[in-house]
C-alpha cells in the first residue's frame, strides 16, 4: 500500500509540475531591440554591440587588413573592454593631431596614416554612423554629429560634435585580446571641431 501511495503521490507531482510549466525551463526571446541605440538600456547595448556592430565592424577592418581577424570589444574600447568601462572617445586607441593643419601634414608625411584615413573615413565612420542612427561627418560641410573624434581622442583637444558622446557603457567585459591601436586616423580627412 506504501508503494501504490509513493507512486501515486510522485505521478500526480509529474502532472502537477508538467502543468505548472516545470522541468527544463524554455529559453527566453529577447526582445526586440529599439531602433536607436540612444534609447537601449545597457543590456540590450550589449546585444547590439555584439550582435550587429562587431560583426558589421569586424567584416570590414578584416576586408582592409587581415591582422584584424580576431578583432573583439578591446580593439575599439582597449582597457574599457577588460575593466568594464567603455567610454569613447578611447585614449587606448590612436590619438589623432587635433588641428586640422597638424592631422593634414600627419597623413601627408605617414603612408599608413594616409591608408589608415581613407579607410575609415570612406567605410568606418559611415557604418558607425549609420548604425547608431548618427549622420557622418563632411569636412566638406562641416555637418553631421559622427566623426573622428567620437573614437579617437586628438592633441591638442578639441570640442566635441553636437551629439557626439559616445558613452559605450554596454558591454559584460567578456571579449579580451585584439589590437587596440586599431588605425592610425579615422572618420574624415581632418578633426571635427
Amino acid at each position: 500500500m506504501t508503494n501504490l501511495l509513493s507512486t501515486a503521490w510522485l505521478a500526480a507531482a509529474a502532472v502537477a509540475l508538467a502543468a505548472c510549466g516545470g522541468g527544463a525551463s524554455q529559453p527566453k526571446t529577447p526582445a526586440p531591440l529599439p531602433d536607436n541605440y540612444d534609447d537601449m538600456n545597457h543590456e540590450q547595448r550589449i546585444q547590439f554591440m555584439k550582435e550587429v556592430v562587431l560583426p558589421k565592424a569586424k567584416d570590414i577592418f578584416v576586408k582592409f587588413d587581415a591582422k584584424y581577424a580576431d578583432m573583439n570589444c578591446k580593439t575599439c574600447h582597449g582597457k574599457g573592454a577588460s575593466t568594464g568601462e567603455f567610454k569613447m572617445p578611447n585614449p587606448d586607441i590612436k590619438v589623432l593631431p587635433g588641428t586640422e593643419e597638424a592631422f593634414m601634414a600627419y597623413i601627408a608625411k605617414d603612408e599608413k596614416a594616409a591608408r589608415y584615413t581613407k579607410f575609415m573615413a570612406e567605410q568606418v565612420t559611415p557604418l558607425m554612423a549609420q548604425l547608431l542612427k548618427r549622420t557622418a561627418f563632411d569636412p566638406k560641410a562641416g555637418t553631421g554629429d559622427f566623426s573622428c573624434g567620437n573614437c579617437h581622442v586628438s592633441d591638442p583637444p578639441h570640442p566635441p560634435l553636437p551629439h557626439a558622446h559616445h558613452d559605450h557603457d554596454h558591454h559584460d567585459g567578456a571579449h579580451e585580446g585584439g589590437d587596440p591601436d586599431a588605425g592610425s586616423a579615422a572618420g574624415s580627412a581632418a578633426p571635427a571641431h
